[in-house]
């Protein structure tokens, strides 16, 4: 599973940030959905498929997983093969949203329901669905604080913090819990984990757990995110897990960030700073 947090890279600084989310997944007879609990209130328009954009776009593809894919349109238009030196090992499939994924607002969040499709003759048995939240609720998994011993810094300083938590069952509602408990539901056995941050490179990251960073090619990327800011550099901060006797059962990450910040607010406060400084020596 993949989650993409893109926050503080768009062309505007009111932009809404955006979570992508990938599921790559064995299919089984037996499998009728798959679900995800959001801890955010997401609306059925909020949420875009970007199965199509990796399908048609082989760079984006192999940017994504870095590897060498090729990929071939079957018969069925909503599935494409992904192929290794012509083998196929896994195929994508562009989500219809408004047939193929159930919204319920419920346990002060919502549920999002994938059905499970069965592949095609010529597919893999492995099936990769992506698609992207885009809304207002999502600037809740960033919390913004200041210090407050030091005028200077609040002003021209920004902290923050992450604080994602996956599969944290201590932390949620009891009803949720025992829904997911039901016979009917079975817990899916996570092999892989991937955490990526998008942010803008004049941000400092730092965090406890170990993570590598790249910067993107805005070029190339814009085809996945039109949004980007222009005059920024775009850095991708990346956190992974593996299993490997045991599966991935819950993962946490607390990531904080650093920022200067420079606006009319904070050059005015600055020069009003100076104003008495100036004042109170001269008197």
């Amino acid at each position: 599973i993949n989650f993409n947090y893109l926050t503080d890279c768009m062309n505007m600084d009111d932009h809404d940030p955006a979570l992508d989310i990938g599921i790559k997944y064995e299919y089984k007879e037996e499998m009728k959905n798959i679900c995800i609990y959001i801890p955010f209130l997401i609306r059925r328009e909020d949420i875009a498929d970007l199965g199509k954009c990796l399908s048609d776009n082989k760079e984006i593809l192999n940017s994504i997983f870095n590897e060498n894919y090729t990929t071939h349109n079957v018969e069925t238009i909503n599935f494409c093969n992904v192929m290794d030196k012509g083998v196929v090992v896994f195929s994508v499939y562009a989500l219809d949203i408004q047939h193929d994924l159930q919204i319920t607002n419920d346990f002060e969040g919502t549920i999002i329901k994938i059905k499970a499709k069965k592949p095609e003759e010529d597919c893999a048995f492995k099936i990769y669905y992506r698609f992207r939240i885009e809304t207002a609720a999502l600037k809740e998994m960033k919390n913004v604080y200041t210090p407050t011993n030091n005028v200077l810094s609040s002003s021209f300083e920004r902290y923050s913090y992450v604080d994602f938590r996956f599969n944290d069952y201590r932390t949620l509602d009891t009803g949720l819990i025992e829904e997911m408990q039901k016979k009917t539901n079975v817990s899916i056995f996570i092999e892989k984990f991937h955490f990526l941050l998008i942010t803008k490179a004049q941000i400092q990251v730092m965090a406890s757990e170990e993570y590598t960073e790249r910067s993107l090619n805005k070029e190339l990327w814009n085809a996945y995110y039109q949004d980007f800011g222009q005059e920024n550099l775009i850095v991708a901060n990346h956190w992974h897990k593996k299993a490997k006797e045991k599966e991935i059962k819950e993962v946490s990450l607390l990531i904080k960030f650093h920022e200067n910040v420079c606006t009319n607010r904070t050059i005015a406060v600055y020069v009003l700073i100076l104003f008495a400084l100036t004042v109170l020596f001269n008197s």
